[in-house]
Order: C-alpha cells, then sequence, then structure tokens
C-alpha cells in the first residue's frame, strides 16, 4: 500500500497542533498553571508555599500524577475504601522530593502538604468531573 492508499483509509490524519494560552489561578495555598494537552489530557504547574496545604479531597472521575519538580512535600492519600474502612484500608503518609511522583485514581483521597516552597506538575485526564470532593479545606471552600 502507498502513502496516497493509505491516507483514503486513515480515518483521520495525526497532526501537531499548538494549544490555547493557558489559564492562571491563585489558590489559598499558592497558585494553579493550566493548560490543555491531548483530548482527554491536561496538565498545570501547580505551586504551594510553605506550611500551606491543599484540601484533603477525591474526584469521583478524575485520576492524575502529581510529579514533584522542586521543593518537599508530604502526601497523606488512601485507596478508594479508606474512608470507609481505615482499618482495612489504612491511610499512608509519605514525604515527596523532587523526582518523585504521587499517583492518584479516581476516589482515592489524598491532600499535600508543603514543607517549604514546592513546584509539582499535575498531569490528568480530563473526564468531566462533576466537582471535586472536598472532605477538609483549611480555607472554608466547599
Amino acid at each position: 500500500m502507498n502513502d496516497d492508499e493509505a491516507n483514503k483509509m486513515a480515518k483521520h490524519v495525526k497532526s501537531a497542533w499548538v494549544s490555547r494560552a493557558p489559564s492562571s489561578e491563585k489558590r489559598p495555598w499558592g497558585a494553579e498553571l493550566s493548560w490543555t494537552a491531548l483530548p482527554n489530557i491536561h496538565g498545570k504547574l501547580i505551586d504551594i508555599h510553605q506550611g500551606c496545604r491543599t484540601s484533603l479531597k477525591y474526584h469521583l472521575l478524575k485520576s492524575e500524577v502529581l510529579f514533584v519538580l522542586s521543593g518537599r512535600i508530604i502526601a497523606e492519600y488512601g485507596d478508594e475504601r479508606t474512608l470507609k474502612d481505615p482499618v482495612g484500608h489504612p491511610w499512608e503518609k509519605q514525604e515527596l522530593l523532587p523526582g518523585h511522583s504521587l499517583i492518584v485514581q479516581s476516589g482515592s483521597p489524598y491532600r499535600i502538604t508543603a514543607l517549604e516552597d514546592s513546584r509539582l506538575i499535575e498531569i490528568g485526564d480530563r473526564k468531566v468531573e462533576p466537582k471535586t470532593v472536598r472532605l477538609e479545606d483549611d480555607y472554608g471552600r466547599d
């Protein structure tokens, strides 16, 4: 099969493109710079100030990977059964350094605390998320 025949049979042509400008949002604990990537994938650059922490939360549909670029953080996390059965599915707590990743599947609760000013990259799937389920929040958010 030559290139012309292959192109006629293809359902779509794969390509490269430039994404729209990222959006930036201040958070009580720092800031997030978000961008769109491939369909169903997004990215965030997350800055967390020393001594601050994110809400204790989980996502109903979204899974994500948090990669530590700089700083030191404490990750508190569990699996999808931790909230209902903390004895059988206990909370984990671990210090992460640059180069470490926290992988969080949907339904799994977690919280990040910055031991020093820290920068993370988040890559997640962009499933339509009804709402982040916040279990605890130091800043009074729902």
